[in-house]
């Protein structure tokens, strides 16, 4: 389990029970990897959605993680693509 705060400098994360590593020490790109947040991002901006946590993990490590979000206390209004609908937890 793990809990992201936004910060004005970025998300405070703890991540007791996932390690972090470099990306590299599992075979990964952190370049490549850096290409995310202005994905995550633009996401927000166009109001998609209010924000992002992502988080990339493999062999049992975490290698990415960060949070994008709107500014606490923005007014916002998330758009729906057409044809969306809400779906809800199995079972009910």
């Amino acid at each position: 389990m793990f809990d992201v705060k936004m910060s004005q400098k970025g998300p405070l994360i703890g991540t007791q029970d996932l390690p972090m590593i470099k990306p590299e020490e599992v075979g990964m790109s952190s370049k490549r990897l850096s290409r995310i947040r202005p994905i995550m991002q633009r996401y927000v901006d166009r109001n998609l959605v209010p924000g992002v946590v992502t988080l990339v993990a493999r062999q049992g490590h975490v290698v990415y993680l960060d949070a994008v979000a709107r500014a606490h206390g923005s007014i916002y209004q998330v758009k729906k693509p057409r044809g969306w609908h809400p779906v809800s937890p199995l079972g009910h």
